[in-house]
C-alpha cells in the first residue's frame, strides 16, 4: 500500500484504504518527529500524495521527508547485468537503461511538489544515477547489486541510499 490518507474508488483501494487508516490513526498518537514517505511511485500518485501531506501537516505532523521514485530497470538487474556481462566480460558498476529517463523526469515532478509543499525531499534517482546511468552495485561482492528484481532495492543498496540522504 502506497502511503496515501484518501484514495480514489476502486475496488484494489479498499484493503489499503483500511490498512493506511489504522496506520495514520497510530502516526498521530505517536507524532513522530519525522515522517518519510515513501512507495513505488507514479505519475498518477502525485495528486493523492499531495492530499495526503496537505492532511499530514493540518494534523501538525511537520517534518515530512518524502522519498522520490527510484530506479526501476526494464528487466530483472540480475538479468540485464547478465547482458552487459556478455558483452564486456566485466560487471558495470552504472548501466543505462531505457527506463531511467521516464523515472529521472518523474524524480523531478516529485521534487517539485516537495518544493510546493515546502517538506524534505529525498532523491534516489538523484543519489543513484549520474547522467541517466544507475549504479547496478554499491560494492564488489556479489549481494552488492542494486535490485534483486526491476526495482526492489537489496538490502545494502537501501543503507548505502538512506546513508546518502541529507538530513
Amino acid at each position: 500500500c502506497k502511503p496515501f490518507i484518501e484514495f480514489s474508488k476502486s475496488l484494489e483501494n479498499e484493503n489499503c484504504k483500511s490498512i493506511n487508516e489504522k496506520v495514520f490513526k497510530e502516526i498521530l498518537s505517536i507524532n513522530p518527529e519525522k515522517l518519510f514517505l515513501s512507495g513505488a511511485w507514479y505519475k498518477k500518485d502525485l495528486i493523492q500524495l499531495k492530499k495526503t501531506i496537505i492532511r499530514l501537516k493540518k494534523e501538525n505532523i511537520n517534518e515530512i521527508h518524502l522519498v522520490g521514485p527510484s530506479i526501476r530497470w526494464s528487466d530483472p538487474l540480475p538479468k540485464v547485468l547478465l547482458r552487459a556481462y556478455r558483452y564486456k566480460r566485466q560487471i558495470p558498476v552504472y548501466l543505462n537503461d531505457e527506463n531511467h529517463y521516464k523515472r529521472s523526469e518523474l524524480d523531478k515532478k516529485f521534487e517539485l511538489l516537495s518544493k510546493n509543499l515546502k517538506i524534505k525531499y529525498h532523491s534516489p534517482m538523484k543519489i543513484l544515477c549520474k547522467n541517466l546511468h544507475c549504479l547496478s552495485k554499491v560494492g564488489d561482492n556479489a549481494d552488492s547489486i542494486t535490485t534483486w528484481d526491476e526495482n526492489h532495492l537489496t538490502k545494502k543498496s537501501s543503507i548505502f541510499l538512506v546513508d546518502k540522504f541529507s538530513d
